[in-house]
């Protein structure tokens, strides 16, 4: 049996780190172009365009980074740098 608990989560205003409920430009190192991503939950993944899990590999790498951080992602075998560009407060409903 499989127990659900449910919250909310609300837009966040705080820019300073990035957290659930912020929206995130990014840079990955093998891509010209920035994306930016707004980190929810796991059933909010993949919903809209740009929303993912704070659960997925890129979600958790950037909880708590601050603009100009970079981290290091391993996607399909393959090692990306991803630079945090900008920290936005969440905007979606």
């Amino acid at each position: 049996k499989r127990l659900t608990v449910v919250e909310l989560i609300q837009p966040r205003t705080n820019i300073y780190d990035i957290g659930i409920g912020n929206s995130v430009m990014v840079q990955f190192s093998d891509m010209e172009e920035s994306e930016v991503f707004t980190i929810l939950g796991e059933a909010d993944s993949g919903t809209k365009e740009g929303w993912i899990s704070y659960l997925s590999p890129l979600g958790r790498s950037l909880i708590g980074r601050k603009k100009g951080d970079s981290v290091n992602l391993s996607v399909e075998n393959n090692n990306v740098v991803v630079r945090v560009v900008d920290v936005f407060p969440g905007d979606f409903e």
